[in-house]
């Protein structure tokens, strides 16, 4: 795809989106056992979508960025570094918080100092053994950049096939477990898990589009694979939400869930080579997205905490509005004043 020279704006749409699903997943608790709300709460349910939709947003746009670089062992450690700081830099920050907000009893985290050494380097992709729940995709962000840089820097100039190959690799792997050693995936024991995981699929599909010509889809001639994508992508949430095994086991994920990502990300694409506007206040969400990812939890549990202590039903659905605008307005503040400072007086250690 050729936008390397522009800012993608409709990525960060939907990044917005992505950031703002996930939210709202974690919204619905205030929802539970509240008969007219119901409705709302099977839609929130489906919000775990955004991570999804962020892994394949994110194998898009390192592509894209790997693709305007020379390969080489130096160009690799530099990018990988740099990606590295973007994740840290963004995280730790909030994981100090996290712990402030535990010692305070906001949001008590159990068996701290077991959890210290894989919260801290994020060294593991398991949910329950981060301090912050969320951080386990963080875990895999940075497998999945060591991977994209590995294959780009394997002999063969054909990124796209390399690409490919790999992620019949991974559906393969995953085939023969699913098929052969059921049992064990139900468990979540099977080897190889955290590393060789189906979610690596959905971030090398969006490698794999970064990697087409424009035309591909032909995103500059026809707007009506607009309602098409989102078609498919629709179709394919509602086949995911038929069963629970659709969500919890990775593989079935993607080929669920993960699809409607793509999809969604081909829509983007779609509207971001046809130069849509797009309303600023979405952008500005977008550019905030990671600290939303990571500061929503600690503005819910706060919200949880308040509703705890009031034990009034009809406050928890204005907790709940609340707590879903302050995590915007607190990301939006955060990201301009914290994470992005520190990352860029970090990253100008890397010539």
């Amino acid at each position: 795809m050729e936008f390397q020279k522009e800012k993608l704006e409709w990525i960060q749409a939907l990044r917005a989106f992505a950031a703002i699903s996930v939210v709202l997943f974690h919204t619905r608790v205030f929802l539970e056992n509240k008969e007219i709300l119901k409705p709302l709460w099977s839609l929130f349910s489906q919000g775990f979508l955004g991570v999804d939709i962020f892994f394949t947003i994110s194998g898009y746009v390192v592509a894209l960025s790997l693709l305007a670089k020379s390969p080489s062992m130096t160009m690799g450690t530099k990018f990988y570094i740099r990606r590295l700081i973007r994740i840290y830099s963004g995280y730790w920050p909030v994981l100090f918080v996290t712990l402030l907000f535990s010692v305070a009893q906001l949001r008590p985290i159990l068996h701290v100092k077991e959890k210290m050494f894989t919260s801290i380097l994020l060294s593991s992709t398991q949910m329950p053994d981060h301090w912050l729940e969320v951080a386990w995709s963080l875990a895999f962000e940075i497998r999945l950049y060591f991977l994209i840089i590995l294959i780009y820097l394997l002999p063969g100039e054909n990124f796209r096939k390399k690409i490919l190959v790999t992620i019949f690799i991974t559906i393969g792997y995953n085939l023969y477990w699913y098929t052969q050693h059921y049992n064990l995936v139900t468990e979540g024991v099977w080897s190889l898990r955290s590393v060789i995981s189906s979610n690596i699929i959905e971030f090398l599909l969006g490698a794999y589009i970064a990697t087409l010509p424009i035309g591909s889809f032909n995103f500059n001639k026809d707007m009506l694979l607009i309602p098409v994508f989102l078609i498919a992508a629709t179709m394919s949430v509602i086949v995911g939400s038929n069963s629970l095994f659709n969500a919890n086991y990775e593989f079935m994920r993607v080929g669920t869930y993960g699809i409607a990502g793509l999809f969604l990300l081909l829509i983007a694409l779609t509207l971001q080579a046809h130069r849509k506007e797009i309303p600023k206040f979405i952008t500005v969400i977008g550019d905030s997205s990671y600290s939303l990812y990571l500061l929503h939890p600690l503005i819910l549990s706060l919200a949880l905490f308040i509703a705890n202590k009031l034990q009034n039903p009809t406050a928890d659905i204005f907790l709940a509005i609340f707590a879903f605008v302050l995590s915007i307005y607190i990301s939006v503040q955060w990201s301009k004043s914290v994470e992005l400072p520190l990352y860029n007086a970090l990253i100008s250690f890397i010539k």
